[in-house]
C-alpha cells in the first residue's frame, strides 16, 4: 500500500468554516497546502464525488509534483465551466433558484460528526446531518467556476466509474468522463462511494496506479 493523506475540507472535521461561504479557491488552496506539507514526491490526486470540482485547482497549485489524477464518481467540468452544467444542465435554472435560500438557511454552519469535535467549533453552528452537509456543499460548489490552470494538457487522467451507481445515470458519467478529459476510464462493481462499498477493489486500483510513479 502507498501512503495517502486525507485532507480535511473547509467546515469539516477539524477545520470549522462556514459552508455556505467556502470558495473554491480557498479550498483548494488550504487542500494543497495539505497535502503539500506532509507529502514529498511525486503525487496522485484523488478526488471523490463533489471533490472532483476542486481536484484540478488543487493539482494545479501542486504543480510539477502531480503525475496522475483520479476522478472517482466524481463532478467536473472543463476549464471556467460549471459542474451543474454537466451534471443536471436540465435543472440549472431551477436549482439556482433554490441555491441562495439554502444557503442562507445554513449560513454559519460547519460538519461536526462527532462531540468531542465541538471543541473546535467557535462561533459556527454545528451541523450533524452527513446529507445534509453534502447537499449544502453540493449546492455551493456545483454553481462555483473549475479552473485547470496550472495542469499540464498531457496530465494522465483516470475516471472510476462504479457500476452501481444511484445517483449518475450512464450517461451522466460520460459526460464527466468528458469533462475531465480522462485518458483511461476503470469500471469498479460498487455503488456511488466505493471507498465504502468496495474498499478493497479500490485500493488495489489506486495503488496499481500508484505504481506507475515511483518515489
Amino acid at each position: 500500500m502507498h501512503p495517502s493523506v486525507a485532507v480535511d475540507l473547509l467546515g469539516r472535521r477539524e477545520r470549522p468554516f462556514d459552508l455556505s461561504r467556502a470558495t473554491a479557491e480557498m479550498t483548494a488552496a488550504v487542500a494543497a497546502d495539505d497535502v503539500a506539507t506532509r507529502c514529498d514526491g511525486p503525487v496522485v490526486v484523488v478526488a471523490h464525488s463533489g471533490g472532483g470540482i476542486l481536484a484540478p485547482r488543487i493539482a494545479g497549485a501542486l504543480g510539477e509534483r502531480v503525475r496522475h489524477m483520479v476522478f472517482i464518481a466524481a463532478l467536473v467540468a472543463p476549464d471556467g465551466g460549471l459542474a451543474i452544467d454537466v451534471l443536471f444542465p436540465d435543472r440549472r435554472d431551477e436549482m439556482a433558484k433554490r441555491r441562495p435560500g439554502l444557503l442562507h438557511k445554513y449560513q454559519n454552519h460547519t460538519f461536526v460528526q462527532r462531540d468531542e469535535d465541538l471543541d473546535f467549533v467557535d462561533g459556527l453552528v454545528p451541523l450533524r446531518d452527513a446529507v445534509l452537509v453534502q447537499a449544502v456543499e453540493s449546492m455551493n460548489m456545483l454553481f462555483r467556476r473549475v479552473s485547470w490552470a496550472g495542469v499540464r494538457p498531457d496530465m494522465p487522467r483516470t475516471f472510476v466509474r462504479p457500476l452501481r451507481d444511484k445517483h449518475h445515470t450512464r450517461d451522466v458519467q460520460q459526460r464527466l468522463i468528458e469533462a475531465c478529459a480522462a485518458t483511461e476510464v476503470i469500471d469498479i462493481a460498487s455503488g456511488h462511494t466505493p471507498a465504502r462499498s468496495a474498499p478493497v477493489e479500490l485500493a488495489r486500483i489506486l495503488d496499481e496506479i500508484a505504481e506507475r510513479y515511483p518515489g
